[in-house]
């Protein structure tokens, strides 16, 4: 049994930017500031002060709450933990705050500052790329293969998921569809920006600048006459847990046909009469927390009722998984792998993530590299 617990912190009217000076006010307030996967938009804070800033003297937590105090004046800023944060002094030195507190020096900012629309073409007023302005070059994001997910617009596609996707305009007018990387909070991962230039006067790639929407410089590395490598940090939170435990189950609980019942759909539906009976039996033989999510992975002497990889119901506390290879490769929720079938009930059961042949037509069934496909992908998109 495997047990796993995802706690997300969400307020959608929550994006400010603070500025502390001789006195704490807060002076705008922006939206879209960051993307977090499954902790929706909005939830980093940008808090700018006017000295050169210690962490280690200036910025501590006390009972749930930062505080980050200017050491000339005793001025400070309160926020509660639970959301991201960046700190920008007055040197445009970055530090970066996740929700638990935790600080990790960042950057410099650099010379042309925040990506706005004041400093740069194609960006609207609240802070999004609406298309490219630059003629003669443009820059196509591939992937270099790590642990952490790349996301681009797959191969086999068709209108509903190019609907899923961010798509703009680049300078000649064509569709330029954008691309996201994953990276855990205090990991790296890497991306590789193609530069393809076509002008008489083409930049040199050393002048080329990667920056983030705060204006902090990512660190590059020039690799060959057309590519450059970014290196990304993991900077912010992602609240989970995993946790492994034993348990044997009453096999009286399985009726008759010592097999646990399946319904016709298992991840849309809530939980049968025999998969509550298991439930029970296994709460009790376990340190049941009401806060966490539970996946039941059953050796090859616990057989559904039907092949099946596994199954949880979306948004529901606990799902079953089967390890026999016959259901690990089954049609239905079957990925081949262990692992892929946790992961892909996970995605069910605790973010409601639903089969993508399901949303976007039966046609791309099997045929992407996607975690929530009945292929063996394990890409989240």
């Amino acid at each position: 049994m495997s047990e796993g617990t995802v706690v997300t912190v969400y307020d959608p009217n929550l994006a400010s930017i603070l500025y502390v000076d001789e006195v704490v006010e807060t002076v705008d307030t922006v939206s879209d500031l960051v993307s977090e996967p499954f902790e929706g938009d909005n939830d980093l804070d940008e808090i700018r002060i006017n000295w050169s800033l210690d962490p280690k003297k200036d910025i501590k937590v006390v009972d749930g709450i930062l505080i980050i105090t200017n050491p000339a004046n005793d001025a400070t800023v309160s926020e509660p933990l639970g959301d991201d944060k960046v700190v920008i002094d007055k040197d445009k030195k970055v530090y970066h705050i996740d929700a638990g507190g935790n600080v990790t020096e960042g950057g410099n900012i650099d010379s042309g500052g925040a990506v706005t629309s004041n400093n740069v073409e194609g960006i609207s007023t609240n802070g999004q790329l609406e298309r490219l302005t630059a003629k003669d070059i443009q820059i196509t994001f591939k992937e270099v293969p790590g642990d952490f997910s790349f996301d681009e617009i797959p191969n086999t596609t068709n209108a509903s998921i190019k609907k899923v996707y961010t798509t703009i305009l680049d300078a000649d007018g064509n569709d330029y569809t954008l691309a996201h990387q994953a990276v855990e909070n205090g990991q790296t991962a890497y991306v590789d920006a193609i530069i393809e230039q076509t002008g008489s006067n083409q930049y040199a790639l050393d002048s080329i600048v990667f920056k983030t929407k705060q204006g902090e410089k990512i660190p590059v590395e020039i690799r060959g006459n057309n590519t450059i490598r970014l290196t990304l940090k993991g900077r912010y939170t992602f609240e989970n847990e995993i946790k492994t435990a034993r348990a044997e189950l009453d096999l009286a609980v399985l009726g008759d046909n010592a097999r646990l019942d399946i319904s016709d759909s298992g991840w849309l539906t809530n939980y049968n009469s025999e998969q509550k009976a298991v439930i029970a039996d296994l709460k009790n033989k376990i340190d049941y927390n009401f806060n966490k999510y539970y996946v039941f992975v059953f050796g090859g002497d616990i057989l559904p009722t039907k092949p099946i990889g596994g199954f949880m119901p979306l948004q529901r506390q606990f799902g079953f998984v089967f390890t026999s290879s016959e259901n690990q490769n089954a049609d239905e929720e079957g990925k081949g792998e262990l692992a892929k079938t946790i992961a892909h009930e996970i995605g069910h059961g605790v973010f409601a993530l639903q089969h993508p042949f399901d949303l976007y037509g039966k046609e791309i069934e099997g045929k992407t590299d996607w975690l929530m496909d009945y292929a063996n992908g394990s890409l989240l998109s």
